[in-house]
């Protein structure tokens, strides 16, 4: 499960084998995995367990996802002001991988050209996913930042 600690709150153990959720047949772990992930955050599963030749229902919330954020300080003095917060992969409403960004007015960043909502996908011309990712190409002095703002594909050189 998402949480465990949920997962036990429900009485689900170790070993326990489900076998619907929400109703489907679950034929297999692959089967149970694309119901959680099909399911949104916050919302309640309902599943059927057995265990030791009985069966039993478990009703429970599916955790809601823990985006990773950082302080834009944190990584580059470009990006002081802003708050970098990873996508949820979950949310219908993203449509694009990458980090949002929420910038705070008359900030460093803000002079730097970003702006709350943008969506930063790479620096330095390298495609970043996530904040693992922008971590790991860690910019430093001048750099380029790749952003879509709008819809639109924008590239700037910060620092």
């Amino acid at each position: 499960m998402d949480d465990p600690s949920n997962a036990r709150t429900a009485g689900i153990a170790a070993g326990d084998v489900v076998v619907s959720f929400n109703g489907d047949p679950i034929r297999d772990g692959r089967d149970f995995r694309n119901h959680v992930a099909l399911t949104r955050p916050g919302t309640t599963m309902a599943l059927t367990i057995r265990r030791d030749g009985q069966r039993f229902d478990a009703v429970f919330p599916l955790a809601p996802v823990q985006l990773a954020t950082l302080d834009g300080a944190a990584l580059a003095s470009a990006f002081t002001g802003a708050t970098l917060t990873d996508i949820d992969p979950n949310d219908p409403e993203s449509a694009s991988e990458g980090i949002r960004i929420t910038v705070q007015r008359n900030s460093l960043a803000a002079r730097n050209g970003l702006r709350s909502g943008d969506i930063l996908i790479g620096i330095n011309e390298r495609r970043v996913r996530s904040l693992a990712e922008l971590k790991i190409a860690a910019p430093t002095g001048n750099f380029i930042v790749t952003i879509v703002r709008n819809g639109q594909v924008m590239s700037a050189i910060v620092g």
